[in-house]
């Protein structure tokens, strides 16, 4: 059994859906919400400032899609500041 969800296009109806509305509403949260708690607000920061990094990097890999240069300057930055803020919790400082 399949629903139309637009002319061509056709999902398992209520079971697919209910399955990723339970993992990208339920789990998901619950799993990032334990995730700070065991990491400082700085690295937790950090980690979130990788996802733009990793989602182009996927799409190169996957998509085959290839950045602008504001994009590589963008992500170059953004693992330099992350690095920054990693070494200098090694210090004391947060």
């Amino acid at each position: 059994m399949s629903c139309t969800l637009h002319p061509g296009i056709s999902a398992a109806c209520p079971l697919e859906f209910s399955y990723h509305g339970i993992v990208h509403s339920i789990i998901a949260p619950i799993l990032y919400y334990r995730g700070l708690q065991k990491v400082s607000a700085s690295r937790a920061a950090v980690l979130g400032y990788l996802e733009p990094v990793c989602a182009i990097l996927l799409s190169m890999v996957f998509l085959d899609e290839m950045p602008g240069h504001n994009s590589l300057l963008g992500g170059a930055l953004i693992l330099c500041s992350g690095y920054m803020t990693i070494r200098s919790g090694h210090k004391g400082g947060i």
